[in-house]
């Protein structure tokens, strides 16, 4: 269309033609697209023009947009008002940057096709593609409209007005001014329309549709966005009704998802809670500092306060973190879930977990065909991590356990029984055979514990010393291998604990700041000691559950630096805890399949069998743990029996009467006397051991049953009623040989 055509074009348009030609293509724009293909056939009409003169005139009416912020202004300016604009411009401002700068504030980058569209301020729209203006209901703000009335002015006041109350002169030939609402027009109009929204209940919501139309029409939007802008004001003010959470609500509304579980240990109803974290979980004690720290991280990164301007992390009290834990343990409790914590092995004999300790939980999971790295989904076991359990290697397939022999200064035929006690201490249940170390100084001996714990079970506290009772269960509470370094003695009372605890045993005292409250615990662990030969096994129950290993002097050829030595560890620890794994895969294949017939009475057969059938896997031959326990029990109950006194009375007076001995304590008393007097052994009765009463020698003929079965042949039965033999009294007993 030819400039000549134009002008006739426009001459032909009134202004009030022009102006409601304007308005409506607009809000045309505005929602998305004109549709006036009517409109212009009939303004073509009227004008005497044809309609592609009419659409071609809007082109060029359209060519420039302007939009500036906030509030965002949208401004129509055709070619030749562009023309007059600058031209009054020079003359006002004879600077250029200083005019532009007056009207349309500072000059930013123009867009690609700049010839074809101005951009001050935010990104422009085209007629021609009819796209619809982003960021219309931001912020719960709906973007202005446009109204166009007849102006004779060509340029604004001197004086601009304030922000939001701006107004941006437009002229065409005849000059028309758009009027932007401000933010506050908006926000009046949408509140209104929130107010008809709540106060009109009926189904179909007549009287709020019929507003939200006219509404959306005022601002020249869909009524989809207005809709949506009240749906937010409505949440806004619901919000704003809801009372403000407490501390200890917020802290207890981050275990409100899909991804926590708590639950209890039915033992003592302890509360534990089940963490989803990266697709693995992790097990906590409610009680546990790291569950503290973990609810203090969560509340901190779903809670910001301002100060001094600046956004920090929240910091819930001491007392709403102890009111959000109380609710937490009532929560586990009325789930009613109760599920048994496991200590870094767990699961039953057909399907043993372990847990490597590490951050990312990553799990051993061992059956009959062998094992398998785990660190995703939520396992049958749930394990728990306790003060100072540190993480082990990741397993490696296809190493031998030939690598762990250079670190035992040991006899040959003393490997098969470390192998076999640390693949009997990988069970998930008990009972465990105690490992006894023993040996001249200088032999290795801590050395050689340390190796034994570290290979399935580090500990940074892998050592530790005698104390008393409660210590040791404590220990065995929050440590699978309780290892004790430099015992000198082995005190009876002690021997009992020890002996419980490896075979298993429940445990209950007072709770501490309470009357009649109980702390309860049972424990099952396998046991690792270091001690001198000669005060080993003065205790005959214990030695009987114990494997001894005595090391001998090393030879300083084999002598090596500490930080070598672990340096050489640490690297074949991986291939070597895989070849462990792999004789426990062997175990669960074929403990059942073990014959203990031929190698004596095992005090354990349980651990004989699974550390036999374990060590077959792992290349031993047949039978060859079996063998060695047999061999080292009897060594055991040697060095027991030179140390327990009444045993060792008890054979002299069997021996001087071959057809065995019935009654009481009392009179056995005397005949123990007796016998070691006849048999020139008086320094027994000097020994600190030898029983001072009748009732204490009742204890120790009870303890030294097993010694005397297996180094003499001699039973002893208890429970015996001897008043009708007139051989004594009730609860007599029989000494004899088997």
């Amino acid at each position: 269309m030819g400039e000549a055509e134009m002008t006739e074009a426009a001459k032909a348009l009134t202004p009030e033609e022009t102006i409601d030609l304007i308005r409506r293509d607009i809000a045309a724009c505005l929602d998305g697209g004109p549709n006036r293909k009517a409109e212009n056939i009939e303004l073509a009409r009227n004008a005497g023009i044809k309609v592609e003169a009419v659409s071609a005139l809007w082109d060029d009416a359209l060519k420039t947009v302007i939009v500036d912020l906030p509030p965002l202004e949208v401004v129509v300016l055709p070619p030749s008002t562009q023309a007059s604009l600058s031209a009054e411009q020079a003359r006002l401002f004879p600077n250029r940057a200083e005019a532009e700068a007056a009207f349309f504030g500072p000059k930013r980058a123009e867009p690609p096709n700049s010839e074809a569209v101005k951009v001050i301020g935010a990104a422009p729209y085209r007629r021609d593609r009819k796209p619809k203006p982003e960021g219309f209901f931001k912020n719960s703000e709906v973007q202005p409209s446009v109204e166009v009335t007849p102006t004779t002015s060509l340029i604004p006041e001197a004086a601009p007005a304030p922000k939001d109350k701006l107004l941006l002169a437009v002229t065409r030939k005849d000059g028309v001014k758009l009027n932007i609402p401000t933010s506050e027009d908006r926000a009046k109009l949408l509140d209104e329309l929130k107010e008809i929204f709540k106060s009109d209940q009926s189904e179909e919501r007549l009287r709020y549709n019929t507003r939200k139309a006219e509404i959306a029409e005022e601002l020249g939007v869909t009524q989809m966005d207005v809709h949506r802008a009240v749906q937010r004001l409505v949440q806004q003010a619901k919000r704003a009704a809801e009372p403000e959470l407490t501390q200890a609500q917020k802290a207890l509304a981050v275990t409100f998802n899909e991804e926590i579980e708590f639950w209890t240990d039915p033992m003592d109803q302890s509360s534990y809670v089940s963490i989803e974290v990266d697709r693995h979980w992790e097990n906590y004690g409610v009680d546990d500092k790291a569950f503290e720290a973990w609810l203090r991280a969560q509340y901190s990164r779903r809670h910001w306060i301002e100060i001094a301007g600046h956004k920090v992390p929240g910091v819930p009290s001491v007392q709403a973190l102890s009111d959000a834990i109380a609710t937490m343990k009532a929560t586990a409790f009325s789930n009613k879930k109760e599920i048994t914590p496991a200590l870094r092995v767990g699961g039953e004999k057909t399907e043993i977990w372990l847990d490597l300790g590490m951050r990312s939980w990553e799990l051993v999971k061992i059956t009959a065909n062998g094992w398998e790295l785990v660190n995703f989904g939520k396992p049958n076991v749930r394990f728990v991590r306790k003060p100072g359990m540190l993480a082990l290697p990741v397993p490696v397939k296809g190493g031998s356990i030939q690598e762990l022999r250079p670190f035992y200064n040991i006899r040959d035929e003393d490997f098969v029984l470390l192998v076999g006690w640390q693949l009997g201490a990988l069970r998930p249940t008990g009972p465990y055979a105690l490992l006894i170390v023993t040996g001249a100084a200088g032999g290795g001996k801590t050395t050689a514990v340390r190796v034994a714990q570290r290979s399935f079970d580090p500990n940074f506290a892998d050592l530790r010393p005698f104390k008393s009772e409660d210590d040791m269960y404590v220990g065995a509470y929050n440590s699978l291998v309780l290892a004790f370094d430099n015992i000198s003695r082995i005190k009876a009372d002690d021997a009992d604990v020890l002996a419980r605890i490896s075979t298993g045993i429940g445990y209950a005292k007072r709770a501490l700041r309470t009357d009649a409250d109980q702390f309860l615990m049972q424990v099952c662990r396998p046991i690792i000691i270091n001690a001198i030969p000669d005060d080993l096994a003065d205790r005959p129950d214990l030695a009987d559950r114990s494997i001894v290993v005595e090391l001998p002097a090393m030879d300083e050829d084999k002598q090596r630096g500490e930080d070598e030595f672990w340096d050489s560890f640490k690297e074949a620890n991986p291939r070597i805890l895989g070849a462990l794994l792999d004789g426990v895969a062997g175990a669960i294949a074929g403990a059942n399949r073990v014959d203990l017939s031929g190698y004596g009475r095992f005090r354990m057969p349980d651990f004989a069998k699974f550390a036999e059938a374990g060590c077959r896997a792992l290349g031993f031959e047949e039978g060859e743990f079996l063998s060695a326990l047999s061999t080292n029990s009897e060594r055991a109950m040697r060095l027991a029996f030179k140390q327990d006194p009444v045993a060792q009375a008890v054979k002299l007076l069997i021996e001087f009467n071959p057809g065995g001995w019935r009654g009481n304590t009392r009179p056995l008393m005397d005949a123990l006397r007796r016998a070691v007097t006849k048999g020139k052994q008086l320094h027994l009765m000097d020994h600190k051991s030898w029983p001072k009463t009748d009732t204490w020698l009742g204890r120790q003929l009870r303890r030294s049953v097993p010694v005397l079965r297996k180094t003499c042949g001699i039973e002893i039965e208890f429970g015996l009623d001897l008043r009708q033999t007139g051989e004594g009294e009730k609860d007599g007993f029989e000494i004899r040989y088997r």
